[in-house]
């Protein structure tokens, strides 16, 4: 641990030094490392624990002018509905607005609602939301990162979006600073303007819903249609590359859904530190952890939440009779989906079918743990939605900026925030 906050402060005095303070250090989000007994060390430099409570009323929304609208103009201003977790580089607030098909950039994190957007990637301009298959075009982006996340690769930065009915994984080397954007290599498909293929082999992706990186060069995407997570050992820098490790499946050509301890039915996040992964494993109501990061195909997961066991699967079912109950309870879900976050001692996930985040105080280390606080909700045994500064309709993201929670709020159209001070 010593050593862990000596690198730290040597490599933040580096930063400084050379002339490298203005890189925000919300972007190590994801880079932790643990100790076998659920606790985070810092391997960089980490996001804050937060402070919240149940039932906790959110400070504003991105994408509408208050809490109770869900209006569509100014195009400049207006989020469609959403998937995936905000993204935060140097400042700079990226989101995806997935209908639209495009990402919104604010320069700086808005304080306030229906705060306009500075420039758009996947448009020419604020009013253009089609689609299309060409290396500036996005088609439906979900899930998107920016990588790496820390400093193994000098401080450059990669934009990765998955694009659902594109059926790809869109790589852009550099991340877009004005309107447009055009990618550079693009996986799941041979190449640009292309007919997709969702074949289920290692190259065609079918339905991909996220896609993030590890400090050490590897990519990992949700391929949620082909229920399946696929590693790839370096970030392609080709078009059409083939992955390296299956996970969920036995082989690449095997793509049904399963469950048990290997088995995964259309995941939609993932989430990992570089030692352990974390897979949401939406319509199997639960999420699966590995302790140790995978390295062979089929890897079984080490821990569940959301169930008692690597069998059962019925949603909200806290007796585990394999029926679902009339409530949910602080241990079950209901199609968690497309959100997972940690910051220096929390974990957090976006429980889509209960219209609520859970947040669990240290690192799950048992399976069925139950969460220790919730947002969305007054209490643990409601799953009503709403339109306020209370509520959540499926929410389908996370993501944390200083003291603040990010949440993706997909059916209300906006993005809450949240203060943890």
């Amino acid at each position: 641990m010593k050593k862990n906050i000596l690198y730290s402060l040597l490599t933040i005095a580096a930063l400084i030094t050379t002339g490298c303070e203005s890189l925000d250090t919300t972007q190590f989000d994801q880079n932790v490392t643990g100790n076998n007994d659920g606790k985070l060390d810092s391997k960089y430099v980490l996001s804050p624990t937060l402070n919240l409570y149940n039932g906790q009323a959110a400070n504003i929304a991105i994408g509408q002018v208050d809490m109770t609208s869900v209006v569509g103009s100014p195009p400049d201003a207006t989020i469609a509905s959403s998937y995936g977790n905000a993204q935060i580089l140097n400042g700079k607030l990226f989101l995806q607005s997935s209908y639209d098909n495009r990402i919104l950039v604010y320069n700086r994190v808005p304080t306030e609602s229906g705060t306009s957007a500075d420039y758009v990637i996947g448009q020419e301009n604020f009013l253009d939301t089609g689609f299309g298959t060409s290396n500036t075009d996005l088609y439906n982006p979900r899930g998107i990162s920016i990588t790496p996340s820390g400093y193994a690769s000098k401080y450059s930065s990669m934009l990765i979006v998955p694009e659902r009915f594109g059926h790809r994984v869109s790589i852009f080397n550099t991340v877009p600073e004005g309107n447009g954007g055009v990618s550079d290599v693009v996986v799941g498909q041979s190449g640009y303007d292309v007919p997709a293929n969702t074949s289920c082999t290692a190259v065609n992706l079918h339905d991909p819903y996220n896609a993030i990186t590890t400090d050490d060069g590897k990519l990992i995407i949700a391929d949620a249609g082909h229920n399946r997570v696929l590693i790839y050992n370096k970030i392609p820098t080709s078009n059409g590359a083939a992955a390296d490790i299956v996970i969920g499946q036995s082989d690449f050509t095997s793509c049904s859904a399963h469950n048990g301890a290997s088995g995964l039915f259309f995941p939609t996040a993932v989430w990992t530190d570089g030692r352990r992964l974390a897979v949401v494993d939406s319509s199997n109501h639960r999420v699966l952890i590995w302790k140790t990061f995978p390295t062979n195909n089929n890897t079984p997961a080490d821990i569940v939440l959301g169930q008692s066991n690597f069998s059962n699967t019925a949603r909200n079912d806290d007796n585990q009779d394999g029926v679902q109950d009339v409530t949910p309870t602080a241990r079950t879900l209901d199609y968690p989906y497309a959100g997972i976050m940690t910051n220096s001692s929390q974990f957090f996930i976006s429980d889509y079918s209960n219209n609520r985040v859970l947040v669990w105080n240290t690192f799950p280390t048992e399976n069925f743990q139950p969460a220790d606080t919730v947002l969305g909700q007054t209490d643990f045994f409601t799953r009503t939605f709403g339109l306020s500064a209370t509520k959540f309709y499926h929410p389908s993201g996370l993501a944390q900026y200083k003291n603040d929670l990010i949440v993706t709020d997909a059916n209300n159209r906006r993005y809450v925030v949240f203060s943890g001070n």
